[in-house]
């Protein structure tokens, strides 16, 4: 409904409006006024105004201006950071009800904590993965697995003499087969980072490069995973074209798509290496290894 649109996207731009005046407005609530550092000459940095009683000297490295007394803040981010959640959901919430109540989906506060529930019920998945798998990273740490395989894999990686090509297509490999029965980028990621890193730093593969494979592994077959979140999506905009297709037909038809994807980007991430490119500003491609 365009009318419940623009009058939504009207509600949005007049709260943003109003969180960046409280960002950019010197006096206001998360405004951070910044001095020159008394260590760093030329380098900027958030300070906190100051307020002095009757003969108290001024501490030290306290600028004065506009009238108040600043000192470096203790803080190495500004105030609007620290209230970062409560800014985006205010932002977000407000118009999402707004056009709620216009399209007459929302009558009552039961239809709005209704909606918020059917929300997190389509997370629920992301969720319960990211719990457990915040729970096996803790483990891991606590025993020491993940030093002690990272220190035995890297060495043996290190014997063997193998290719960095040959290890990269081996890892995105390995990602891909993964990727079929884990869903979540971020918990499979939690889950090799603590391992492949290390050890494939020392094996003279930079982290940058690590993670750059591991991109190409999770995303060319995030089409035909069973456990990906927006499968049923993509069967709901299939359904339209060929309303007697299932899971099946999805992944037949996808599986193309994801052997070409594997192959290109597989080549274009080797060719990339061998022309020693660096993968964006101080994205190195080869890290030293330990002594």
């Amino acid at each position: 409904d365009w009318r419940a649109l623009k009058i939504s996207t009207c509600v949005f731009i007049a709260g943003l409006v109003v969180v960046l005046a409280l960002i950019m407005i010197p006096g206001s609530p998360l405004y951070t006024y910044q001095i020159e550092s008394p260590t760093n000459p030329g380098q900027m940095v958030a300070a906190e105004v100051v307020e002095l009683a009757d003969g108290q000297a001024s501490p030290k490295g306290s600028v004065e201006q506009d009238g108040l007394l600043l000192v470096p803040s203790a803080n190495i981010f500004p105030r609007w950071v620290k209230a970062i959640v409560p800014l985006v959901f205010i932002v977000f919430i407000i118009p999402g009800i707004v056009y709620g109540v216009v399209q007459k989906k929302i009558r009552s506060d039961r239809d709005v904590t209704r909606l918020l529930t059917d929300s997190m019920a389509g997370m629920a998945s992301i969720i319960v993965m990211a719990f457990f798998a915040g729970q096996f990273v803790e483990h891991f740490k606590y025993s020491g697995l993940d030093k002690m395989l990272a220190m035995t894999g890297g060495q043996a990686l290190g014997q063997t003499a193998l290719p960095t090509s040959l290890l990269l297509v081996a890892f995105i490999l390995m990602t891909m087969c993964f990727n079929m029965f884990v869903g979540s980028m971020s918990a499979k990621y939690t889950m090799f980072a603590p391992i492949f890193i290390p050890m494939f730093m020392m094996v003279g593969i930079a982290p940058e490069l690590t993670q750059c494979a591991y991109r190409i592994g999770d995303s060319v077959t995030n089409c035909i995973t069973p456990l990906n979140p927006y499968m049923v999506i993509m069967l709901a905009f299939m359904k339209n074209i060929a309303p007697k297709g299932g899971m099946g037909t999805l992944i037949s038809t996808m599986l193309p798509f994801t052997i070409v994807f594997t192959i290109v980007w597989t080549l274009l991430l080797l060719v990339w290496v061998w022309l020693g490119i660096p993968l964006g500003p101080d994205g190195h491609l080869v890290y030293p290894p330990p002594n």
